[in-house]
């Protein structure tokens, strides 16, 4: 959901859209490659994917608290493609991630439903945008509350990196019985 929701701000920015929008696109790629590289490292996935989440957040936080006037506006809008970076990178490695915690069994049947629960998102950021007629920060804070509550969250799931791909579900049961999570 955060993901939309930094695609339709992107055009309540200062400056022009056109020019937020290119750059906010192109702020994605490295964001992608970045991630994958960051994956592999030591921290491995949930980790990686924690302190990808809480960039995100603190990006979007700090973009709020930055007034949007004169040279500070090119700081706003740095912390924004940071964020927008960021939370382009966390889709990635959702993918990712999930294709690794899925039993081959069942392993397109389960990103499927991840992927489908994730558009779901794509239709609940523009009613979430409408809360700025509540209170104007109100939709970010919601964008920034978001992927650190999921950071935390992917903490209660097991590590991947490194470790054999479960093939059934049985082998998903027996290695949660076995290991902690946190």
């Amino acid at each position: 959901m955060a993901y939309y929701g930094f695609v339709l701000y992107i055009t309540n920015l200062e400056g022009n859209d056109y020019l937020n929008v290119a750059v906010a696109g192109a702020v994605e790629v490295p964001g992608h490659f970045i991630i994958m590289v960051l994956a592999e490292t030591k921290l491995g996935r949930r980790y990686t994917y924690l302190g990808v989440c809480i960039l995100t957040g603190a990006t979007v936080i700090g973009s709020l608290v930055t007034p949007n006037c004169g040279a500070i506006f090119w700081v706003r809008f740095a912390l924004n493609m940071i964020g927008k970076s960021s939370i382009a990178a966390l889709y990635s490695l959702t993918f990712m991630y999930t294709a690794e915690l899925v039993p081959t069994s069942v392993r397109s049947l389960g990103v499927s439903i991840m992927s489908t629960f994730a558009l779901f998102g794509g239709v609940l950021a523009p009613q979430i945008l409408l809360a700025r007629l509540l209170w104007k920060p109100l939709p970010m804070i919601i964008f920034a509350a978001m992927p650190i509550t999921v950071g935390f969250l992917v903490l209660l799931q097991p590590e991947t990196k490194g470790k054999k791909l479960p093939q059934t579900l049985e082998e998903c049961e027996q290695e949660e019985k076995q290991s902690p999570t946190v």
